[in-house]
């Protein structure tokens, strides 16, 4: 910091915490532990499936209305995505030895510590964007407990047949989901050219 002149970042970090702090569930901005938790776990669904989102109309500073595609308020725990989480976790455990199983399982717990423990970004209910951050690694250990179911019964078409399935289910959940969003877009955002 000092060789490139970036002292002020020191004399700035505890102004800069509490700015960053309203983008987290504590605070000003507190949301409870297990709002938190529902929201990580809607987030980890949303990490395989398609996002419950959809159309809402908003007015700004009193001008006309403006249309927007969101995610909807999450109202309860996802048990999917729980046991989507408790298969990462398992599958951690018992390939622990695989150094892509643990480089995967400490961002599991960073993905933990980051959206449910502090909360980052669950003031906005908006931890899809964070999908892109973290859900590979829960991808990765997912396959990896398919390898070694495979490993273990010597059945070897276990991957190929996760794979199908998780295209099977990309084009009977996800694909019309992307279809709404897009028609949504031509709609209320149409091309000017």
């Amino acid at each position: 910091m000092f060789l490139f002149s970036r002292c002020a970042i020191i004399y700035e970090l505890i102004s800069n915490f509490i700015f960053l702090k309203q983008f987290t569930g504590i605070g000003e901005n507190y949301i409870p532990f297990i709002d938190r938790l529902a929201q990580y776990s809607e987030f980890l669904y949303y990490s395989f499936f398609s996002p419950n989102a959809g159309f809402y109309s908003h007015a700004w500073l009193n001008l006309d209305e403006f249309a927007s595609w969101q995610l909807h308020h999450v109202e309860s725990i996802n048990y999917t995505g729980l046991a989507i989480l408790a298969l990462a976790l398992f599958s951690a455990f018992i390939n622990r030895k695989s150094k892509i199983c643990r480089v995967s399982f400490m961002w599991v717990i960073l993905s933990f510590i980051v959206l449910c423990a502090i909360g980052w970004g669950t003031a906005e209910n908006g931890l899809i964007l964070y999908s892109l951050y973290f859900s590979w690694a829960f991808y990765i250990l997912i396959f990896m407990l398919v390898l070694k179911a495979e490993e273990l019964s010597g059945i070897k078409i276990l991957a190929p047949l996760l794979v199908v399935a998780a295209l099977c289910v990309f084009v009977r959940v996800s694909f019309p989901a992307i279809n709404e969003l897009v028609d949504f877009a031509v709609k209320y955002y149409p091309c000017s050219w």
